[in-house]
This record gives C-alpha cells, sequence and structure tokens, in this order.
C-alpha cells in the first residue's frame, strides 16, 4: 500500500511558540523537537506552505494555516516519500480540523482513508475517489532542463558519481518542487537513498552526511563550499563546482552527448514521463558501458585502472568511469 503513515499531529501556533496539542498514535521526541523548531519559521507571514522534511528514515510532511482565528499546522509523518499525494491528504486534514472537527473525526478521516485506499475530494461523492496507487507524481524536469541549460550534465554527473549537491531557492515550495524534479534525473534511485529535502542550520547540515542530494532556503548555507562538491542556486541560475572537486567535473564527449540529448529532450514535444523514460534509457546504456571494463576473472567483479587507461585515451572520461564504478560499489584496482 503506497498510504504508509506512521502518526497524525496537529500543531497549534501561540504566543510566538509552537506545541503540539494532538497526536495520533506517538510521536519520537527527536521528531517532536524537529517539527517545533521547523513550523512557522519563516514567520506567520508564510502560513499556507506545504513542505517536507526528514528525521533518519521518517518523511515528515506539514501542511501550515492560519484562518478562523486559528494558526497551526497539521503534520504527518511517514516512511513512504509521495510528496503530491501526502499534500492533498493534508489539505483534507486541515480542512476538517478548520470547520471544526475533533481529534476523533480526524482519526476517522484516516482510517476511511486507508481502508479504502483512496481519497474522496469531496465528502460522500465516491465518483471524486482517486486511488492511493495511482496518485499521479507532477515533476518538472523539462522546465529544470531548460532554466539551468547545458550546465544540467554537472547536475546529472553529480547525482551518477554520489557527490554532495547542496540546491537552494529562497521558497521552499520551489525548492521542493525543483528537488523532486532532479531525483527524476536518476530515476533508477529511490529518493529516500538521496534526497534530504530540507536544512536550514549547520546543525542539520552535519547530519546530512548520508545523503548527496541537501535542499535549503537558507543562502548563508551557500558560504559552506568545502562541504559539498556541487552548489545549485535556483534562484540565480547558477552552478558551482567547489575547489576540490574540479577534476570530477572535467566533461568529456560522452557528458557532451548526454547535456545535448537533454536539452533536445526538454524542447521536444515529449510528456514528462517519456523526458524521464528517455534519460532512464541513456543511464542503463551508460552502465552498460562502464560493465565492458568490469573485469570479472578469479571470480572477483573489479576495474583495473591501467586497463582502462589502455583503452581509453580521453583522461576526463578515464576520470569518470573510474568515479562511476566506485558509485556502483565496484572494486577499483590501481
Amino acid at each position: 500500500m503506497s498510504f504508509k503513515p506512521t502518526s497524525f499531529h496537529l500543531l497549534e501556533r501561540g504566543n510566538n511558540s509552537n506545541l503540539i496539542t494532538w497526536t495520533y498514535p506517538t510521536l519520537p521526541e527527536e521528531s517532536k523537537i524537529l517539527i517545533q523548531q521547523t513550523c512557522f519559521s519563516e514567520g506567520l507571514e508564510a502560513a499556507d506552505l506545504f513542505y517536507y522534511k526528514r528525521c533518519q528514515k521518517s518523511w515528515i510532511y506539514i501542511k501550515q494555516f492560519a484562518e478562523n482565528n486559528k494558526i497551526g499546522a497539521f503534520i504527518i509523518t511517514s516512511l513512504c516519500y509521495k510528496p503530491d499525494l501526502y499534500k492533498v491528504i493534508c489539505d483534507l486534514f486541515v480542512r476538517k480540523y478548520l470547520d471544526g472537527s475533533t481529534g476523533v473525526d480526524l482519526v476517522k478521516l484516516y482510517l476511511k482513508i486507508y481502508i479504502s485506499n483512496g481519497i474522496c475530494l469531496k465528502e460522500n461523492s465516491p465518483e471524486t475517489l482517486l486511488k492511493l496507487g495511482d496518485f499521479p507524481s507532477k515533476t518538472g524536469l523539462k522546465g529544470l532542463i531548460k532554466n539551468l541549460g547545458i550546465e544540467i550534465i554537472l547536475l546529472y554527473n553529480a547525482l551518477l558519481i554520489k557527490k554532495q549537491i547542496l540546491v537552494y531557492h529562497p521558497k521552499v515550495e520551489e525548492l521542493q518542487q525543483a528537488l523532486h524534479s532532479i531525483t527524476k534525473l536518476v530515476s533508477h534511485r529511490k529518493p529516500d537513498d538521496i534526497l534530504q529535502p530540507l536544512v536550514q542550520n549547520i546543525t542539520e547540515l552535519k547530519k546530512t552526511s548520508t545523503f548527496y542530494l541537501i535542499g535549503t532556503t537558507n543562502s548563508t548555507l551557500l558560504k559552506q563550499q568545502n562541504s559539498f562538491h556541487l552548489l545549485v542556486n535556483l534562484h540565480s541560475l547558477v552552478i558551482d563546482v567547489s575547489s576540490k572537486s574540479k577534476e570530477s567535473f572535467q566533461m568529456s564527449s560522452l557528458h557532451k552527448d548526454i547535456a545535448h540529448l537533454m536539452m533536445h529532450l526538454a524542447e521536444s514535444e515529449s510528456s514528462e514521463s517519456e523526458v524521464i523514460e528517455a534519460i532512464l534509457k541513456k543511464t542503463m546504456d551508460l552502465f552498460k558501458y562502464l560493465k565492458t571494463f568490469v573485469n570479472t576473472e578469479e571470480g572477483g567483479k573489479k576495474i583495473i585502472v591501467k586497463e582502462v587507461e589502455s583503452k581509453i585515451k580521453n583522461k576526463n572520461l578515464q576520470t569518470f568511469l573510474i568515479n562511476l564504478a566506485i558509485a556502483k560499489n565496484i572494486m577499483v584496482v590501481i
């Protein structure tokens, strides 16, 4: 089942403090502190926001609201990465709460969704039932490629070889829509394995070592260049390679071919899903090419650097293939 919530929570805002006033069934203390520190951190003017964070393996979906003299947020924690789905569910719970429903009513709504495995967008209207398993996922990969231009290849390269990337935008919803699209550049990988969708300070930043696609709305973190290999400023559409990583981002003719393919796809009439599928196919072809350099003698699986150098004269391509092998946990023998 794609609807895998672990808990539901209501946070109310008062006297410049956040208080979680309703929980079902429980909430770990670490998640509670994170939620209280995060909600309304951008001020009450950002009340009507939907965004999400991570706490270890849990996704924390947050919908803030300010209406009918009520200021607060509805939160769902889940083991499932489905931001579009959980936005709709959070909106439903917020509307229910603002209409005067109690905690018991909210639990009943949750059970109704869970048992039917679908969402009625209108009360008592089964024809508007959206099945959770078929819930559409919206992406804007074509627009992202157009905006970043030929430099999209730097982002693709960094994702493939698992280099740490910091992505900045001042607006959290636009940031996370872009991050969702960026994950589709490597759709063979699960967002659970690569994405930390929102960090707001140095303390949080220090906990991101297991992820390599990290989002922030805090522009001061862009100054932490030594902590990242690639910094993507979506607000100014600028991509910077850190000085320690220059060698890993030297482009070869192979990169240029992939970059031009992406540009062509972005300008084409192809749908989002067709663009994602075409990039995936190109990635799989790349992995097949890498396999031609893998030595399986003596029962091992390894790449011997000298053999790569003897077959390929372009040093940039040599470096990329070795980095790609390392990212795929293939033994590299010097």
